[in-house]
């Protein structure tokens, strides 16, 4: 298992390498970064723009932005440690699109037709989110390939996990 520095440490010096395997504690640890990062950032917003900002923000966007291609990257050598293909990355893509597309419901004015319909596809696009995201977290819980697969050596065995 990787400690928390040598995980992100990883993460970044990897961010344009999506051929080798990465296990769960490189992929756990760097999610944990993510998180602490995330609070750091909405916080730094906060001080910034104060708590009734209206949605205006700067730091926690600009880091998304800043992690966004690692993020991606320590997935797919998470999945390719569990012997599957990178595209599983794809079910991340959902949630990722209601968050940019999110609507703010509180408009002004009685609700109208539109606003019902707009509201049952938010609905539906947030129950198909959680339902990809609930498929990525099973698999990124689970235990890697024992030994070498199609991706490379096991990363935890030595052997750093390039082909």
């Amino acid at each position: 298992a990787m400690t928390f520095g040598a995980a992100v440490a990883k993460c970044f010096r990897d961010t344009l390498n999506f051929e080798a395997r990465a296990p769960r504690s490189e992929y756990w640890w760097f999610f944990l970064f993510c998180f602490a990062g995330n609070i750091a950032a909405g916080a730094a917003d906060v001080m910034a723009f104060g708590w009734e900002h209206d949605s205006l923000s700067f730091f926690e966007p600009a880091f998304w932005l800043a992690m966004l291609l690692t993020v991606i990257a320590v997935t797919v050598r998470r999945l390719h440690d569990l012997d599957r293909t990178g595209w599983w990355v794809l079910l991340g893509v959902p949630h990722f699109l209601l968050g940019v597309f999110s609507i703010d419901w509180e408009g002004p004015g009685p609700a109208s037709h539109w606003d019902r319909d707009a509201e049952a596809l938010f609905f539906a696009a947030f129950i198909v989110s959680v339902i990809c995201l609930i498929i990525l977290l099973i698999l990124m819980l689970r235990k890697g390939t024992d030994g070498e697969n199609r991706f490379g050596p096991n990363p935890l065995a030595g052997g750093g996990g390039k082909p």
